[in-house]
């Protein structure tokens, strides 16, 4: 297995992760149940740590696609480009809900013993800070994901799922 395969198969993580913490998240200030808040952080601080090992195996696997016959170093650039952004906007995620966690008794929590009891509420705001920041990071990672796509997926291309139908016929008539 080479960097740019474990790439492909871990990206999903990050893209996937953040939604669902998101989710987790609205969740939990929907029932105000301050266990599922904290483990919407806790989703987030791993995703983050997961997101450094997914971008270090795309810069890795960038020497192993970018000679291969029809790949796009323009769409490698962009990629490359935005896959910073996702990382900076994913760490970032990662270490505001740490110091959230950290700051409104999660560790306690944590413990379970009598101070998880007495744990203190996440705030509002705080909930909301969060959920923003989880879903522009979202948007980030789908995007990123998108211009990964067209590295190697025609379907992600404009014009690109046209061609493919085009190929699909002539192979059907024989030609």
């Amino acid at each position: 297995m080479n960097l740019a395969y474990l790439h492909i198969v871990i990206n999903h993580f990050p893209i996937m992760g953040v939604p669902i913490g998101v989710g987790l998240l609205a969740l939990g200030a929907y029932a105000r149940n301050e266990a599922i808040k904290r483990a919407a952080l806790l989703v987030f601080v791993a995703i983050g740590i997961v997101t450094i090992g997914v971008y270090l195996a795309g810069r890795g696997g960038e020497d192993f696609v970018e000679h291969l016959a029809g790949v796009s170093e323009d769409a490698i650039e962009r990629h490359e480009h935005m896959a910073g952004v996702a990382l900076f906007a994913t760490e970032a995620l990662a270490l505001l809900s740490l110091v959230v966690f950290a700051r409104f008794g999660g560790p306690a929590m944590l413990s379970r013993g009598p101070e998880a009891v007495t744990a203190r509420s996440v705030p509002g705001w705080a909930v909301a800070t969060v959920l923003v920041a989880g879903l522009v990071t979202a948007g980030v990672l789908g995007y990123t994901g998108k211009l990964g796509g067209q590295i190697r997926h025609v379907e992600f291309v404009p014009g690109g799922a046209a061609a493919l139908q085009v190929d699909e016929h002539e192979d059907a008539d024989g030609d």
